[in-house]
């Protein structure tokens, strides 16, 4: 009676033996956005040499001078001690005391292991920034064509406030929106952040000491630093 009813298959087999393995289509997939961050990788690293060079061969960009004229038309005595301030955020003392707060903050929020990695972001921007400046030897601004409020030795581009400060508070924003801080706490982050750079660049066209294109090459170069420093914290965290 039971000749003619199909054999059924062992519980123990396994019924997607029938179908092609999905292996090769993932990993298929996995080198596609492989490839793609690669490309990616690749423009941006381009792009950033590109900056560079032009950076080093002209001592000013297209609309520099202008944009440093608007802003130092606004100049006033009460406007000079404003900016004075906010500029010394960016000298050594101001410094080492926005890295001392930014460490306490992600101790007390994340733990030793991100406020280790902050720190040592935080050094290798300075590092790099400087290595920058060495290498692309661009002049400041002189003062037969803008108002120099404040003599520095260095080179001029990028700007070193800019930068120190967008990898400082890039990498303080990056590992504190993945605490236990309300939505509210992060938007709060987010605004004092984005004024804080905001008028970090104001300030140096303001005094006279960069360019504007020596501002947004900090803006540029420090995101790019936090960029790489983000996916070096991925990989470390993962492994």
């Amino acid at each position: 009676m039971t000749e003619g009813v199909p054999e059924q298959p062992s519980s123990s087999a396994d019924p997607r033996s029938d179908f092609p393995p999905a292996t090769p289509g993932f990993a298929g997939l996995r080198a596609s956005l492989g490839r793609r961050a690669l490309a990616i990788t690749g423009a941006a690293l381009a792009l950033l040499t590109a900056l560079g060079v032009l950076g080093g061969l002209y001592e000013t960009f297209p609309g520099d001078l202008a944009v440093s004229t608007r802003v130092q038309s606004l100049g006033s005595d009460w406007l000079d001690v404003v900016i004075e301030a906010i500029a010394a955020a960016g000298d050594p003392i101001g410094a080492l005391t926005a890295v001392g707060i930014a460490l306490l903050a992600t101790f007390a929020l994340r733990g030793p292991r991100p406020a280790g990695y902050l720190l040592a972001v935080a050094t290798v921007g300075v590092i790099v920034r400087e290595l920058l400046k060495m290498a692309i030897a661009r002049p400041r601004p002189t003062e037969d064509l803008v108002r120099v409020m404040d003599i520095r030795d260095s080179y001029s581009f990028p700007s070193g406030h800019v930068m120190f400060y967008v990898v400082l508070l890039g990498s303080l924003y990056f590992l504190l929106s993945s605490s236990s801080l309300s939505g509210r706490m992060i938007r709060l982050l987010q605004a004092i952040i984005a004024v804080a750079l905001a008028l970090t660049g104001i300030s140096r066209v303001y005094l006279g000491v960069h360019w504007l294109s020596d501002v947004l090459a900090g803006y540029i170069f420090g995101v790019a630093l936090v960029a790489v420093a983000a996916w070096v914290w991925r990989r470390w965290t993962v492994a």
